[in-house]
């Protein structure tokens, strides 16, 4: 209803999950778009319009998560906001806290239809690295995890885990990027997290339909689950989703595990350059 009520209400989502002793928490893939719900109607009326509307709380936006990283010392992943620098370049952002306060962000670097075609969102222009007092993370935001080889490049680079924000408006969106988490999470041999917006906000242009659920997925392998889910949320339900993750297991399977397919990713190369001989059926 108001700014106040919107940093009572993240401030409140902080508290919960750190008192369940989390590290890491994980915000959705434009989960900024709260702050639209006190708008007028006339700044929601197209994507350009709230967008341009959303600015002036970029800042509000960003001392709301830094308190709540300094004062529960935790790493956050905020929910992702569209910023228009001052260049007026507009990229879909991802900030991240630490208990120090604000480490940097991430843009989305592949941008969907939507993104293209319906607003003036251009991709990102460099990858980060974060670092977080359980070691060293990146993040992909919602489609860029659909893509594998810069996400093999954060892992090359150190990172030794995945968030992946994401907003999808169906089921099928939504097990989109689950596949997507858990191939990079085999490929990679590294553990992955998604998170996902849920709920109708018919007066959002960007964001009116809204289905996915959290989850922590990890490459199936020795001492991991056979799945290669440690945990998963219920479908369309909104709460935090928690996970305990044994980076020292995932290190052993890089080293030994029944695959390495960490070890194995550059003899790909190879097989970019043999030769493809078509067979009659």
């Amino acid at each position: 209803a108001s700014l106040a009520a919107w940093r009572d209400h993240t401030a409140g989502w902080v508290a919960e999950a750190a008192k369940q002793g989390a590290q890491l928490l994980v915000f959705p893939e434009y989960g900024s778009l709260d702050l639209t719900g006190f708008l007028p109607d006339s700044d929601r009326r197209d994507a350009t319009a709230m967008i341009s509307a959303m600015q002036p709380l970029h800042d509000a936006f960003c001392e709301t998560y830094a308190q709540a990283a300094r004062q529960y010392g935790v790493t956050i992943v905020a929910g992702s906001f569209p910023v228009q620098d001052s260049g007026g370049r507009l990229t879909n952002r991802v900030h991240v806290f630490g208990p120090q306060g604000h480490q940097g962000w991430q843009d989305k670097m592949l941008l969907t239809r939507f993104e293209r075609e319906r607003t003036a969102i251009v991709p990102g222009d460099s990858l980060k690295l974060f670092a977080a007092p359980f070691g060293c993370f990146a993040v992909a935001v919602c489609y860029d995890v659909q893509f594998p080889l810069h996400v093999h490049r954060y892992a090359a680079a150190g990172a030794q885990l995945l968030a992946v924000p994401a907003c999808t408006g169906k089921r099928a969106g939504y097990h989109r990027v689950k596949y997507g988490c858990q191939a990079r999470a085999l490929e990679n041999q590294m553990p992955v997290v998604q998170t996902h917006t849920v709920g109708d906000a018919p007066w959002n242009p960007i964001a009116d339909t809204n289905a996915g659920a959290a989850g922590c997925f990890v490459p199936p392998d020795n001492g991991l689950p056979e799945d290669g889910t440690i945990a998963v949320g219920t479908l369309n339900q909104p709460g935090w989703v928690y996970a305990a993750i044994d980076f020292g297991l995932c290190e052993q399977v890089r080293a030994n595990g029944h695959v390495r397919n960490w070890q194995d990713w550059d003899k790909q190369n190879a097989l970019a350059q043999a030769a493809l001989v078509a067979q009659a059926a």
